[in-house]
């Protein structure tokens, strides 16, 4: 048997190592992807549903602003005239005399956006309502027939208002009354408010501003529209005498947030 020379040996020798490398690398791929499915991982490199987006506010149009530039974003609906000051990290909404959300009378300056489906919305609001009626706070908007809000008012006492109507009565859920059992009174100024909406429900959760856990407010079975507009707004229908000086209230928000609830 003739002995094959030196170099043809050494050049089976490298082949057979490429060979391997390249087969060990095809397993390392195929173990690897089975690995990502295995534990439910997605890598967004196909085989195993699809990508979940960057954004988890994507899903239901979330936003957060938190009111740093020198106006208000050209993303927000102005209603009617109230002020919309933004200035230290924050937007003053100033409310004339006669602003309300309640039965005919809709005069109240508010800022909207447009989500959609279900979601979360959350706001921080310092305001010092002292007359019946005032307040400010988060409010969900279909126009006159369909609204929620949630506010720190005061009626004939501080509170946390909680009032909806969806093409019925006006309903007081938490009205800021001292001598309903479902009033929830506070004499904080700065407050952070939520609402919760589903297809079916609207939850409301608030707390005093530094307080870690957010308290119950209630929930109504209102099956609003998936693209319900949502936003801030102040009141100001003082009623009786005397009336408030100055005549305007001004509301503070912090932020206006949206996010998605999880599934």
């Amino acid at each position: 048997m003739t002995e094959r020379p030196r170099w043809q040996v050494l050049v089976s020798v490298a082949v057979a190592v490429v060979l391997l490398a390249v087969v060990g690398a095809v397993v390392g791929w195929y173990l690897g992807g089975r690995a990502d499915q295995d534990d439910g991982r997605d890598t967004g490199t196909g085989g195993f549903g699809s990508p979940t987006p960057s954004d988890p506010a994507a899903a239901c149009g979330g936003f957060t602003d938190d009111f740093t530039g020198d106006g208000v974003a050209t993303q927000w609906e102005r209603v009617r005239d109230g002020g919309f000051l933004v200035a230290g990290g924050a937007v003053e909404i100033a409310a004339v005399d006669g602003a309300d959300i309640y039965e005919t009378e809709l005069r109240a300056p508010m800022l909207l956006r447009v989500p959609k489906g279900d979601f979360v919305v959350e706001t921080d609001v310092t305001v010092e309502p002292g007359y019946f009626y005032q307040g400010a706070g988060l409010v969900l908007w279909n126009g006159s027939q369909s609204y929620v809000r949630l506010e720190r008012g005061y009626g004939n006492v501080g509170a946390i208002v909680f009032e909806y109507k969806h093409g019925g009565q006006h309903v007081k859920v938490r009205p800021p009354d001292r001598n309903k059992p479902e009033v929830i009174t506070t004499d904080a100024s700065r407050v952070q408010l939520q609402l919760s909406k589903t297809a079916t429900s609207v939850t409301a959760r608030w707390r005093p501003y530094g307080e870690p856990e957010w308290r119950d407010a209630g929930t109504v079975q209102v099956a609003l529209p998936d693209y319900t507009k949502v936003g801030v707004a102040a009141l100001n229908r003082a009623q009786g005498r005397p009336k408030p000086t100055p005549r305007t209230l001004r509301a503070r928000f912090e932020y206006v947030r949206v996010t998605c609830p999880p599934v």
